[in-house]
């Protein structure tokens, strides 16, 4: 049968509202309060949402830390992309600005309202570790999911999700890989 969700749930911060007023294209990423993102995923992560940001795919990303201590993260990620006119150029990202909401695209929050989140009509991907209530959250939001998962059940439910066409499977392994 499923899980039963609430039909209310805690509203978005009003940090999260404000930084999520008038953007259209967010990705929400959260991978539970077990899972610890290392400084290589970190900075892979990151370097593949500036892309998605400079392409304009996306306007913004509200990441939830949880498990990971923002301390482990480094304090910047030099990130070279190139221009329009072919040009490389480092763009840094600093994650005191990432927590700050002085970041231009991403927002790094320790834990944030997922419901909330994932039913605001901005956000249109959800990056997770794919935990049963994450992927029940996605579902009955409706937003399609980018499914790393770690361990436990994640890896059939992120295989399941791939299956229904409600998001993609990527294993952990190719996180920062290019392909």
């Amino acid at each position: 049968i499923g899980p039963t969700l609430s039909a209310t749930y805690p509203p978005l911060t009003p940090e999260l509202e404000a930084y999520l007023h008038g953007r259209k294209e967010v990705v929400y990423v959260a991978f539970g309060s077990i899972t610890v993102i290392t400084a290589d995923k970190f900075k892979a992560m990151v370097h593949s949402l500036a892309n998605a940001y400079r392409a304009g795919l996306i306007d913004g990303v509200v990441w939830a830390l949880a498990g990971t201590s923002a301390d482990a993260l480094p304090a910047s990620i030099v990130d070279v992309a190139v221009n329009a006119a072919g040009i490389a150029v480092e763009e840094t990202h600093v994650v005191s600005e990432m927590q700050s909401g002085a970041h231009p695209f991403i927002r790094l929050v320790d834990i944030a309202p997922q419901r909330a989140v994932l039913n605001h009509p901005a956000v249109k991907l959800f990056i997770s570790h794919c935990g049963s209530a994450s992927v029940s959250e996605a579902m009955d939001a409706g937003t399609p999911i980018l499914a790393v998962p770690g361990f436990g059940d994640q890896p059939g439910n992120a295989r399941k999700i791939d299956g229904l066409g409600a998001g993609i499977y990527v294993p952990w392994k190719d996180v920062g890989t290019a392909t």
